[in-house]
């Protein structure tokens, strides 16, 4: 949003981006965002994928983001869908999913002691390097 205000303000003449995919959550949100940016004048460039789009492009340009945009949404449901089965068959197989708990006795005593010793949530996390979330729920135990 802030790319696409900076556009219509006129900070910028073209956008390059990696890839299209980097540019929109999905094809309509992309040629959404790419139309927005070819109103304020703005030369649209995904340099991975040889795509360099005028404000007063083409028709085989429009039809090529298009299709391009549409592949990169379904590549990305793909991922997606890969993903969540191999989640599904890592807690069949009794694995954890995510990031590993910090939780150790020597951090949940010692958030203790600092927190009964005065020290803020802040203080205390910082002291047994652990997020302000996690040393709350070490104390906790």
């Amino acid at each position: 949003q802030r790319v696409l205000a900076a556009a219509r303000k006129g900070t910028f003449d073209v956008l390059v981006v990696w890839k299209l995919d980097r540019f929109g959550r999905s094809t309509l949100d992309l040629l959404a965002n790419i139309s927005q940016l070819h109103t304020a004048g703005v030369r649209f460039v995904a340099c991975t994928q040889g795509l360099d789009l005028r404000p007063d492009g083409d028709a085989v340009s429009k039809l090529l983001l298009t299709m391009l945009a549409g592949v990169a949404e379904f590549e990305r449901g793909l991922i997606r869908e890969r993903v969540l089965l191999g989640m599904r068959k890592a807690k069949r197989d009794g694995k954890s999913i995510g990031r590993p708990r910090v939780a150790s006795v020597f951090i949940e005593a010692r958030a203790k002691r600092l927190r009964a010793a005065g020290k803020s949530w802040a203080e205390t996390a910082s002291a047994v390097g652990c997020t302000i979330a996690s040393t709350r729920r070490a104390a906790a135990r």
